[in-house]
């Protein structure tokens, strides 16, 4: 847990027992320490889902759609969008699980994170015949602005198209 602002907290002046001395507190004053203890006993959390199979063409790329969330603590995720809004700056753990069909036995399929349009080195993974598919799973920490944009992208370099699976995952957890 980080160590909480004490910022408003440093321009209180203490009661000499008289009580005709010192800071009167007042709603805001205890709204503010409130809110601090919230942010950090409270961490932003989201886990979401894929109920449906989506297609990737093959050559192509995909941001998957989410149409459930398994928890969202801060309401940073919306519908089915693809993406996720970060409500605080901070250190996060971005991660997914990401299950492919096991129809496309070639080429390899990737995920990679999208941060504001900007993308995080890929994670690959080789496709092999297997009854249960194949899948990638990443997971990293990232520094992350206050309202950045933050999506999976996934990659299929085989000459046909895969086909994301239900049951898929993406979360993200405010680390610090």
């Amino acid at each position: 847990m980080a160590v909480l602002d004490r910022t408003w907290y440093n321009t209180l002046v203490d009661d000499d027992g008289s009580n005709t001395v010192g800071s009167v507190w007042d709603k805001a004053d205890v709204n503010a320490l409130m809110t601090a203890v919230d942010t950090e006993v409270n961490r932003v959390c989201v886990q979401l889902t894929t109920g449906a199979v989506q297609s990737v063409a093959g050559g192509g790329i995909l941001n998957p759609t989410w149409d459930a969330e398994e928890f969202d603590s801060h309401n940073i995720h919306t519908g089915t969008l693809p993406y996720i809004v970060i409500p605080k700056a901070g250190i996060y753990q971005l991660g997914a699980v990401i299950y492919w069909d096991t129809v496309n036995g070639t080429g390899r399929r990737g995920v990679t994170f999208n941060v504001n349009s900007g993308l995080y080195p890929p994670v690959y993974h080789y496709v092999t015949s297997s009854v249960y598919g194949t899948y990638n799973h990443v997971s990293l920490l990232a520094s992350l602005p206050q309202n950045a944009t933050v999506m999976v992208q996934l990659l299929n370099d085989s000459g046909a198209s895969a086909s994301l699976q239900p049951n898929s995952r993406f979360w993200c957890y405010k680390v610090n």
